[in-house]
């Protein structure tokens, strides 16, 4: 996969543009009201406690300079007064591998003030390898992968170290869940070859090439390799017998014959050739009728689905928009006839090549919101892949789109649905206010979903948790406020919320007509005939 930042630096439409530079507010008359936040039932009492600005309008964007540890800035300030020769005795005393070590840890500092500054990552990595220090490698590559998916390339990179030094069977487990987490990043066949490779130096070799075949032989394009490699794995099998290796054989060409891939011919021509020559020894009873009636089938639908495949190939790497049209166009064609279980490796393939498109990741989840309400589809395998939930998928969305304030209100919606509980709703909104948002707009859209949902559960026969509605709009209105300034809710559509409440199922007028008054004399407000 290409550089995530290129990808979102080429974007062209205002979503996903990585550009987090934002308008330092300026002192305002809207200040938000006073927050008392005692109650221990109250939301999130240390996200209130922002008072000191630390946690302002800029820390999405910190640059080098201010992230830079105090000490640091003091030696420049000192080198005028001849620090800097002793400074520079220092470094010429340090080897290579001391002087990578030294800024490993000033950039692991550095991301502790940011985590989702993603090149940084991509440098701490790069950092790691000029060590020599495998536990520092594995270190930068874990610190990486808990707050973002890495890339393809990225994987392969670190995958090909932890094969090589892998000898034991612990070690041999520990590679496996590697590459079962990288694929569960993207949707990756040159991962999934990689282990392949690995496959028969695993415990269990069998269960790895069940995934491999189910999931990655399933691509147009790509998936016939799997087949075949998988067959010369049965050939060399040092334990199998020849009985037992007939009948895989069989039935991989059964399985394979199933799905419309390209060059399916050859593996059908292949099979007859294989029964003719081997007739006379084989036991395993085949219906040909089935056998053609599958394979006319899914060649009908390969050609179908060809033209897609051709336009996505001949796509240029930088083609985002386009590449994300083309696989829309491509489900929508396909949804009505695709297998199930191709049909969702397509939209794994689209959420991996359009990884920083919303609307891609949006329509995967819409999607098996949809088919899940209608209960799980028979012929769908119990794969990884396919044991993924909604709610799975927008976890792993959000990974990749920190940014997408869509994407936090639909992961809401999602646990409401579910019945989730209000600490897990709660969450969602508390990992939403580190996420970086480029608008005070976004942070607000957030906000309100939240807002809405406590409206939705909160009974208000109960004095108590009228009381901790309350609370949560004032924190709203008062974090908003420190973080945005001027720039925090400038419709005041958090007050307004608050304010039809207050008149309405709350029961307290002359508090819903205090926030109405604020809100119309906040900004231009009054001016706006939407509001009166």
């Amino acid at each position: 996969m290409v550089n995530r930042m290129e990808e979102a630096l080429l974007k062209s439409d205002d979503e996903y543009d990585a550009v987090r530079a934002k308008v330092q507010p300026a002192i305002s008359t809207l200040a938000p009201p006073t927050a008392v936040l005692t109650d221990e039932d109250s939301l999130m009492n240390e996200a209130a406690q922002l008072q000191d600005g630390t946690i302002g309008i800029d820390d999405a964007s910190l640059s080098d300079a201010d992230i830079a540890e105090p000490s640091e800035v003091a030696v420049g300030q000192k080198m005028e007064h001849g620090v800097s020769e002793d400074s520079d005795d220092d470094d010429d005393d340090m080897d290579d591998s001391e002087k990578s070590l030294a800024a490993y840890k000033k950039l692991c500092k550095e991301l502790d003030v940011n985590q989702y500054a993603y090149d940084k990552y991509i440098q701490l990595c790069d950092l790691a390898h000029t060590t020599d220090d495998l536990d520092i490698i594995r270190e930068a590559y874990s610190r990486f992968s808990a707050v973002y998916p890495l890339s393809q390339e990225l994987w392969l990179k670190y995958l090909s170290i932890e094969m090589n030094v892998a000898l034991s069977p612990k070690e041999m487990e520990f590679v496996e869940g590697l590459f079962r987490k990288s694929l569960a990043d993207y949707y990756s066949t040159a991962i999934a070859l990689e282990f392949a490779a690995l496959a028969p130096r695993c415990a269990d070799p069998d269960k790895i090439w069940c995934e491999l075949l189910g999931t990655y032989g399933l691509h147009c394009l790509e998936g016939q390799q799997f087949f075949k490699l998988y067959r010369e794995f049965l050939s060399a099998h040092p334990t199998m017998s020849a009985e037992a290796k007939q009948e895989a054989y069989i039935k991989s060409y059964l399985q394979e014959l199933k799905y419309p891939l390209f060059n399916m011919e050859e593996s059908y021509i292949e099979f007859k050739v294989f029964y003719e020559k081997n007739k006379e020894h084989i036991n395993h009873e085949i219906s040909w009728e089935l056998l053609d009636k599958n394979y006319f089938k899914a060649k009908e639908y390969q050609s179908k689905i060809l033209p897609f495949e051709y336009k996505l190939k001949e796509l240029d790497v930088k083609c985002y928009r386009e590449r994300a049209e083309v696989y829309m166009n491509y489900i929508k064609e396909s949804d009505k006839f695709l297998d199930e279980n191709v049909l969702q490796t397509v939209y794994e393939r689209m959420v991996a090549a359009c990884c920083l498109n919303i609307d891609c990741w949006l329509t995967y989840i819409d999607f098996l919101t949809y088919r899940d309400a209608y209960g799980r589809p028979e012929e769908l395998q119990d794969l990884p892949i396919f044991r993924q939930t909604a709610v799975d998928v927008n976890k792993r969305a959000l990974r990749n789109c920190t940014w997408s304030e869509k994407l936090y209100v639909k992961h809401m919606l999602l646990l409401e649905q579910l019945g989730k509980s209000r600490e897990d709703v709660q969450e969602v909104l508390e990992c939403s206010m580190t996420a970086g948002f480029q608008t005070a707009e976004q942070a607000v859209t957030v906000w309100l979903e939240y807002l809405t949902y406590l409206r939705r559960h909160t009974n208000y026969e109960n004095d108590d948790e009228c009381d901790i509605l309350r609370k949560n709009f004032n924190l709203a209105w008062t974090i908003l406020g420190q973080q945005w300034g001027v720039l925090a809710d400038c419709n005041c559509e958090i007050l307004q919320l608050w304010g039809r409440l207050e008149y309405g199922p709350l029961q307290d007028a002359k508090r819903g007509k205090e926030l109405w008054t604020t809100a119309m004399e906040s900004a231009d407000n009054s001016t706006r005939s939407g509001l009166w």
